[in-house]
C-alpha cells in the first residue's frame, strides 16, 4: 500500500494464531501451520451451524527453521468436537508420502558450496519463501561470500523481513548489484527472483544475456531453488535451457535435493483428514485433477462421496441442519480493464482481440447507386491475413462472388438495408476462403450508397463475424 497508494490512510489490522475475532454470528481463530513463508495460519471459523475449518497452504513440518510448529492441540481438539467443513489444500496430493522437512535444503545448500568453491553462486528462489533465503544468506556467511540481491521483491521483502526481526542479518554481509562484476567469483552469491521463468524476473534476463549487472559464463552456477507451478513448467524449462547456453553449470529440482515443497504431501493430508474428520468436505489449491484426487482421497479416510465436493470458481455451497449442496454461481474470475473501460474476460471485447490476433482481419469496401448496382472498382485489404500478392485468384474469386451477390440482393423485391446486404456479402467471401484457407479472419463489409451525386456514407457490418 505504502508503494501503490502512499496517501491512503489504511486501516489495518494484525491478527496472530490464538486470536479470536468477533465477526456477528462469526467467531474467527486462526491457527499456526507450517508453509514456506513465516507466520503461516488455517481458520478456525465458528458458525451457530459449527466449524468450517481452512488449512490454509500448509504442510506438516516437525523441524521448521523458525521453530513456530503447526498447532496440532487445537486440530486435536476441533476435531475431537466435530468440524462441519474442512477446505484443505491439494496441491501435492498426487505425491506419495511426507514432504521433506525446509532444513533439509540447507544441508543441500551446504554441500552445493563446499562442491562449487571455485564458483560465483546464483540462487533463484521465491521471494516470499524467507527461510529459504536465510539459509542462503547463513551458508554464504559461513564460506566466506558476500551476497547481492537481483528483484524488486527480492530486495524489498529481505529489507520488510530484517525490520521485522524475521532475517538477522549484518550490513556488510551484502553488496551492491552495481558491483557485482568486480568481485571475485568465489567470493560471492546472487540471490534472484525468476524461479518461475517471470518474462522481466531477473533469472530471466541472466539467461538471455540481457542483464546490466550480471553476465553469465562458465565461472557460474545456478541454483534454481523452486519447483514449477503447475502451469509454469513451459517457461521454467525455457529459462533453464538459455541458462545453459550462455555457457554456466545449472542446478535445478529434477536433479539435486535443491528445494522442498511447501504443500502437504498425501500422507501428510491423510493425517489432516484424520485429525479433523469433517462431516463435509472441499479440497482447494491445485488443478483440477488435484481437487478430484483429494476428493478420492477424503472418501478414502471415510467421507461420504456425497459430502465432498469438487467445486470451481463461482460456485456456492450450501449447508443446512440437514444437508450441503451445491445451489448456483456467483460472477468470479479475472477482469479486463482496458482505459476507463472494464468487463469480464471472457466478454466481447476479449474475443474479439483474440480473433484479430489469430486470424486476422479481412475488409471490404463496395460502393451503390440507388439501384443497388456496383459503380466503382471494390476495394480488399487484409492485414494478418494472405496478401494480395500472394493470392491474385483468390482475390479474384472474392470479387466475383461479392458482385454476383449484390446483383441477387438487387434483384429482390424488398427493402434493402446495408446491414442485410453485410451480411450476404460477408456469406459470399465466407464461402469463398473456405476453399481456399483454413484460417477464419475476422470480416468487416463497408457498404456505400451514391445518391443525386452526393455522397452519403454508410457503414454495415460493424460487428465482428467470422
Amino acid at each position: 500500500m505504502e508503494e501503490r497508494a502512499p496517501k491512503y490512510e489504511l486501516k489495518a489490522k494484525e491478527i496472530q494464531a490464538g486470536d479470536v475475532i468477533d465477526l456477528g454470528c462469526f467467531k474467527v481463530q486462526p491457527f499456526s501451520i507450517c508453509h514456506s513463508i513465516p507466520d503461516g495460519v488455517g481458520y478456525a471459523i465458528h458458525t451457530p451451524l459449527g466449524v468450517v475449518l481452512h488449512t490454509g497452504d500448509f504442510k506438516l513440518d516437525p523441524t521448521p527453521i523458525d521453530g513456530r510448529a503447526t498447532d496440532y492441540a487445537l486440530l486435536t481438539s476441533l476435531g475431537t468436537k466435530g468440524v462441519l467443513l474442512m477446505l484443505s489444500d491439494s496441491t501435492n496430493v498426487e505425491r506419495d508420502g511426507f514432504t521433506p522437512s525446509e532444513r533439509m535444503v540447507g544441508k543441500t545448500m551446504e554441500q552445493t558450496f563446499r562442491l562449487y568453491r571455485n564458483k560465483r553462486i546464483i540462487i533463484s528462489s521465491f521471494a516470499s519463501n524467507l527461510h529459504r533465503v536465510q539459509q542462503v544468506i547463513e551458508t554464504a556467511v559461513r564460506f566466506n561470500r558476500k551476497v547481492a540481491l537481483i528483484g524488486r521483491s527480492m530486495i524489498a521483502n529481505v529489507a520488510r523481513a530484517r525490520e521485522l526481526g524475521y532475517m538477522d542479518v549484518d550490513d556488510d554481509v551484502f553488496i551492491q548489484p552495481s558491483e557485482i562484476e568486480g568481485f571475485p567469483s568465489n567470493r560471492l552469491v546472487v540471490i534472484t527472483t525468476g524461479s518461475q521463468g517471470e518474462p522481466f524476473s531477473g533469472l530471466v534476463l541472466m539467461s538471455r544475456g540481457d542483464h546490466r549487472f550480471i553476465k553469465l559464463g562458465p565461472k557460474d552456477l545456478v541454483v534454481i531453488s523452486a519447483l514449477p507451478i503447475p502451469g509454469n513448467e513451459r517457461l521454467v524449462h525455457r529459462t533453464i535451457n538459455d541458462l545453459f547456453k550462455q555457457g554456466c553449470e545449472v542446478i535445478y529440482e529434477a536433479e539435486q535435493n535443491i528445494h522442498v515443497s511447501g504443500h502437504a504431501s498425501r500422507e501428510e493430508l491423510k493425517m489432516m483428514l484424520s485429525l479433523i474428520k469433517p462431516t463435509y468436505f472441499v479440497p482447494l489449491h491445485g488443478e483440477y485433477r488435484h481437487l478430484v484426487k483429494h476428493k478420492q482421497l477424503a472418501e478414502e479416510m471415510g467421507v461420504p462421496a456425497k459430502n465432498a465436493f469438487v467445486m470451481e470458481e463461482g460456485d456456492v455451497l450450501s449447508i443446512t441442519k440437514r444437508q450441503a449442496k451445491i445451489s448456483g454461481k456467483v460472477p468470479a474470475g479475472a477482469y479486463i480493464v482496458d482505459g476507463r473501460t472494464y468487463g469480464d474476460m471472457k466478454g466481447g471485447l476479449l474475443g474479439e482481440r483474440k480473433d484479430l490476433a489469430e486470424e486476422g482481419v479481412f475488409c471490404i469496401s463496395v460502393v451503390l447507386d440507388s439501384s443497388g448496382n456496383v459503380i466503382a472498382p471494390l476495394s480488399i485489404e487484409s492485414r494478418g491475413f494472405l496478401h494480395r500478392v500472394d493470392a491474385d485468384e483468390l482475390y479474384r474469386q472474392i470479387e466475383d462472388a461479392v458482385e454476383k451477390a449484390v446483383k441477387a440482393f438487387a434483384r429482390e423485391k424488398c427493402e434493402r438495408k446495408d446491414e442485410d446486404l453485410a451480411s450476404r456479402i460477408r456469406s459470399a467471401i465466407k464461402g469463398v476462403l473456405k476453399r481456399y484457407s483454413l484460417s477464419s479472419p475476422v470480416i468487416l463489409v463497408l457498404v456505400n450508397e451514391v445518391k443525386e451525386k452526393a455522397i452519403l456514407s454508410g457503414l454495415a457490418g460493424r460487428e465482428f463475424a467470422k
